[in-house]
C-alpha cells in the first residue's frame, strides 16, 4: 500500500456476491480507503441492511472458504458452500492487489453455536452445568485444536496481509440468546461470576495448579445466592458489585481467573506463533474487551 496508515471497511464476503466486487472496490476508493477488511469466519446471527432495507439470516456459524480436512479432529468448520464456490475471498484478494489496495481479513473462533450445539461437553460450564452453547471453552484441547487447526488454515488458503482475530478468550454469560431473559437486573460481578467456567477440562487445569475448585465451586455458589436473594442491585453492597474487589476479597477467585488467564493466553501464543511463521501481521479484535470476563 502506498500509505502506512490503513483506512479501511470491515466487508461480509455475502455482501460482496450480492454487489459484486467491482460496485464494493468503487465503494472502498469513494470512501478513500485503502483496505479492504473481509470476513473469514463467523458466527451465526440476523443482520439488518440499511441499504437493500432487508434482514440477512446466517442460519449457522461458518467459514467462506473451503477446509483442508486432514487438518481437523473432532471440530470441524461448516462452510458456506456458495461463498466458497465462487471464491469470493480469492477474487476479492485479487481485486484488491490490482488496485493497490491491503487485503486483511477478520476471524471470529470460539463464539460458534453451531458446534457448541453439536458438541455441547466442549462448551462453557457455569456452577450449575448448565452449558453455554455459543461458546467454546478455550481450556479443551480440541477447541484449542481445533481453533489452531482453523487460523492455520485460514492463513494459508485467505493469504492475507493482515488477520484480526475475535473471540478466543471465555465469552460471557450474557450474549444475546434467542429470547435471552432476566428476571433481575445483572450487576456486573453477578454476571462475571455466571460466566466463570467449571467444564472438565477448567476444573482439572485448576486442580493441577492446586486450587480447590470444590471450595471455589462453592464460594461462587454462595456469592451467586446471595446477589440472587437480594432480588435488586441496590441491595448488593457496593464493593460486591466490582469485579476487583471480589478478586482482592476471596484469593481462590482470583487463582482460579488467573488458572483461566493462561488458557487463553496459551491459545493467543499459539496463533501468535502460527501467524508469524506465515509472515501474516496479526491484531486482536477488541469486541470482547467490554465483557466483564475479560476485564478481569
Amino acid at each position: 500500500m502506498s500509505s502506512s496508515r490503513q483506512t479501511g471497511m470491515f466487508i461480509y464476503p455475502w455482501d460482496i456476491a450480492e454487489s459484486g466486487i467491482e460496485a464494493v472496490m468503487q465503494t472502498l476508493q469513494e470512501a478513500r480507503c485503502n483496505t479492504a477488511v473481509v470476513n473469514s469466519s463467523y458466527h451465526q446471527g440476523r443482520f439488518f441492511h440499511p441499504r437493500s432495507k432487508t434482514f440477512r439470516r446466517l442460519p449457522f456459524s461458518g467459514v467462506s472458504f473451503t477446509p483442508e480436512w486432514s487438518k481437523y479432529n473432532r471440530l470441524r468448520p461448516t462452510v458456506h458452500e456458495s461463498i466458497a464456490q465462487a471464491d469470493i475471498l480469492g477474487k476479492m484478494k485479487e481485486a484488491c492487489e490490482q488496485a493497490g489496495m491491503g487485503f486483511h481479513t477478520w476471524w471470529v473462533g470460539l463464539h460458534n453455536s453451531t458446534l457448541g450445539l453439536a458438541y455441547p461437553d466442549l462448551c462453557v460450564q457455569n456452577i450449575w452445568r448448565d452449558t453455554y452453547t455459543y461458546a467454546l471453552c478455550p481450556s479443551q484441547p480440541e477447541v484449542q485444536h481445533y481453533a489452531k487447526a482453523l487460523f492455520t488454515d485460514t492463513l494459508e488458503q485467505v493469504k492475507p496481509e493482515r488477520i484480526l482475530i475475535e473471540a478466543t478468550a471465555f465469552l460471557p454469560m450474557k450474549h444475546g440468546e434467542h429470547h435471552e431473559v432476566c428476571l433481575l437486573p445483572l450487576g456486573e460481578s453477578l454476571q462475571w461470576l455466571l460466566s466463570l467456567c467449571f467444564c472438565g477440562a477448567c476444573t482439572e487445569r485448576a486442580e493441577l495448579q492446586r486450587i480447590d475448585v470444590g471450595a471455589v465451586r462453592q464460594l461462587v455458589s454462595r456469592l451467586v445466592s446471595q446477589m440472587v436473594d437480594a432480588d435488586s442491585h441496590s441491595q448488593v453492597s457496593a464493593e460486591a458489585r466490582e469485579v476487583a474487589f471480589l478478586l482482592l476479597e476471596y484469593p481462590e477467585l482470583y487463582h482460579y481467573q488467573q488458572s483461566r488467564l493462561e488458557a487463553v493466553d496459551q491459545l493467543w501464543r499459539s496463533l501468535r506463533e502460527i501467524a508469524q511463521s506465515l509472515g501474516t501481521a496479526l491484531d486482536g479484535f477488541p469486541s470482547s474487551t467490554p465483557f466483564l470476563v475479560n476485564q478481569s
